[in-house]
């Protein structure tokens, strides 16, 4: 990368797309110059940085006010009353003037090549929705890092959209939401994250846009995300009722004429907002929904629901090594997608 802002590859020159960040916040100005300052400490910097602040009762404000006197890019946009974390990262998205944009709580984290590495992928693969990386937890308050490799490539890579499906029906993962960098303008088109999805919201959208426009993968860590207890997922997840309204609304999007052209892909990749048996139950109860279900999704929450049962009885070691042994079974898929797409993007 030269001191423009570009990069070269080969003989090939380009600009690197800009990059808005929003910081959702709502009572955590404890973690705020913590994140304020990864994101200045960044080899490239975000064109912006709007902290969204949904109502907090804590000095957030003043805190974010003295970064503004000193670094211009960083902005805060007020919500009058708590709305939760879907509106707060719609908010920003509406705000946002960047080619991509990423949403990010004040307490998660960003590795300082965070930026120029998904940018520098996302500008050689303009038609992928979104960029997204390995997972990393860090539990609690300064607890060690745990990284989870997803075994999809060796390498950076650029996936079509049906190779999106081929891939979500032969493993078992999530896109962790706060790995996920967007191009604004495909993530505008379906209407930001569905508020009534509350923390499926994130599942539901990345699907969307993986199927429709397909996306990038970085084989490394560079947002570990902050575990803490009491997390809004966590909470909604241990309701049993209020999952299962969840799980059925995704659903129920599926089925309006908005997501039409991407309906058929959910289920031939056989996916669930939860991947369990209880939630085929759900679905297989409601006349509405169980001609969503089939023999691939059954098979599918069998495999997983026995997995979820043994997981927790292993070191994270053997779960590692678990998940590699899984990702070999589908190795020849995988060499056939490095050698006849041509879809293999440039380390």
């Amino acid at each position: 990368m030269n001191a423009s802002g570009t990069e070269t590859s080969g003989t090939a020159i380009f600009s690197l797309p800009c990059l808005s960040v929003v910081v959702a916040n709502y009572n955590q100005a404890h973690y705020l110059p913590g994140t304020l300052e990864e994101l200045e400490n960044q080899s490239v910097r975000p064109l912006e940085v709007i902290v969204v602040d949904d109502a907090s009762t804590d000095d957030s404000r003043a805190v974010v006010e003295d970064f503004i006197a000193t670094y211009s890019y960083v902005r805060l946009v007020q919500q009058e009353k708590n709305l939760g974390v879907n509106a707060t990262f719609n908010r920003g998205l509406e705000e946002a003037a960047g080619d991509y944009v990423y949403f990010f709580s004040a307490d998660d984290h960003v590795t300082p090549d965070f930026a120029k590495t998904y940018l520098s992928l996302l500008a050689r693969h303009p038609r992928a929705a979104f960029c997204f990386s390995n997972p990393a937890e860090i539990p609690g308050e300064g607890g060690k890092r745990r990284d989870f490799s997803l075994f999809i490539s060796d390498t950076p890579r650029a996936l079509s959209g049906p190779e999106m499906i081929q891939l979500l029906s032969r493993s078992f993962f999530t896109f962790t939401s706060n790995s996920v960098v967007y191009r604004r303008d495909a993530l505008m088109e379906t209407g930001g994250h569905p508020e009534a999805l509350d923390w499926q919201a994130d599942w539901f959208v990345n699907h969307v846009l993986a199927f429709r426009h397909g996306a990038c993968y970085l084989p490394g860590v560079y947002c570990p995300t902050r575990v803490l207890g009491g997390s809004f997922s966590a909470q909604g997840l241990a309701d049993t009722g209020e999952q299962k309204m969840r799980v059925l609304r995704a659903l129920d999007l599926l089925r309006q004429e908005a997501f039409a052209d991407v309906a058929p892909a959910f289920r031939e990749a056989g996916v669930l907002p939860e991947m369990s048996l209880r939630a085929v139950a759900w679905a297989a109860a409601s006349p509405a929904h169980r001609g969503y279900l089939s023999a691939k999704l059954l098979r599918r929450a069998c495999a997983f629901s026995l997995w979820s049962l043994f997981r927790p009885l292993l070191p994270h070691p053997a779960r590692r090594f678990a998940r590699w042994l899984f990702a070999g079974l589908t190795c020849r898929w995988r060499s056939e997608l490095r050698g006849g797409s041509g879809s293999r993007a440039e380390s």
